[in-house]
């Protein structure tokens, strides 16, 4: 019976974490400190960064409530 549940659960979690991926994309600028050349993808199962990724995130700014939040 817990089979039955896995596949709904597991939609479920692919959706919330595109929900937040997307909230945090929509509401923050996103940025590599390291170039793309120093990067590199490493072949394994999975395709895996050859150094951990640095990255910079900062809010953006609203540009049609001026920079202000809009209520």
């Amino acid at each position: 019976m817990a089979s039955l549940h896995l596949p709904i659960s597991q939609k479920y979690a692919v959706m919330e974490m595109k929900t937040i991926v997307t909230s945090i994309l929509r509401n923050y600028s996103i940025e590599s400190l390291d170039s793309r050349d120093k990067v590199l993808p490493v072949m394994q199962i999975t395709l895996h960064p050859s150094i951990p990724i640095r990255m910079r995130i900062r809010p953006r700014r609203n540009i049609e409530c001026g920079g202000t939040a809009c209520l």
